[in-house]
């Protein structure tokens, strides 16, 4: 692959910022989710009418790996909310066993299943982040974090894209706009960081449509965490 391309003054005022944040990171997420699907949806549409059947079903199941992931995320905040099992296998006209049955084998199912397994991520982002190590631009915006950082990527990838959820139990809701906010992220950071990751995907070589899903996902969360000009 080739890649071309202000908070308050008082405490009050940081925590409107933050819910801000919050709620900005939350509509990203969700929107991302409609995009994606809606366009996977589409495009099997417009395959199955031109008589490409397998295209339209693996158009499909792109689409499927979206809600999947939305309907995961949905019961996750669900249950940090307080919400029971039963209550949440009302909602979805299933038993309470039956939700948390289908939750806990999310690690199945989906991209990371599709791609080989947990290790494809955790190689890309192991790459991505010895790259980040030895440049200019991005090292010194890491410091001595960097490892920790490499850990919470992983770790976040891992689990929205259908691992093992190792990432809310250590670091509760994602708020990655809030995270981020205290680093000055401008373009040129953005532009390297992207730079980067589209090395460490090539190196890795996922198949076509798998890298352009997550590729597509990378591009568009580094644009929302661009903070400053």
């Amino acid at each position: 692959m080739t890649y071309r391309g202000g908070t308050g003054t008082s405490e009050q005022d940081s925590a409107v910022r933050a819910a801000q944040l919050d709620d900005q990171s939350q509509e990203f997420r969700r929107a991302h989710f409609l995009r994606e699907s809606t366009r996977s949806l589409s495009s099997a549409a417009a395959h199955l009418a031109g008589g490409e059947a397998v295209e339209a079903l693996y158009q499909a199941r792109q689409a499927r790996f979206f809600v999947e992931a939305m309907l995961a995320q949905a019961v996750a905040e669900a249950r940090a909310a307080g919400h029971s099992w039963d209550h949440l296998g009302e909602v979805l006209g299933l038993s309470g066993t039956a939700v948390r049955d289908a939750y806990a084998g999310g690690a199945a199912r989906g991209f990371v299943a599709e791609a080989g397994g947990v290790e494809v991520l955790t190689r890309i982002v192991d790459r991505f982040y010895g790259k980040v190590a030895a440049d200019d631009v991005l090292g010194p915006m890491y410091g001595e974090d960097i490892a920790g950082a490499a850990e919470r990527l992983r770790a976040f990838l891992i689990q929205y894209w259908g691992g093992q959820r190792s990432y809310s139990p250590l670091r509760g809701h994602p708020r990655l706009q809030m995270r981020h906010a205290p680093f000055p992220i401008n373009a040129r950071a953005r532009e390297v960081w992207l730079r980067l990751m589209a090395e460490a995907l090539t190196e890795e070589g996922l198949p076509a449509p798998l890298e352009r899903m997550l590729w597509e996902y990378l591009v568009d969360g580094a644009h929302a965490l661009t903070n400053t000009g």
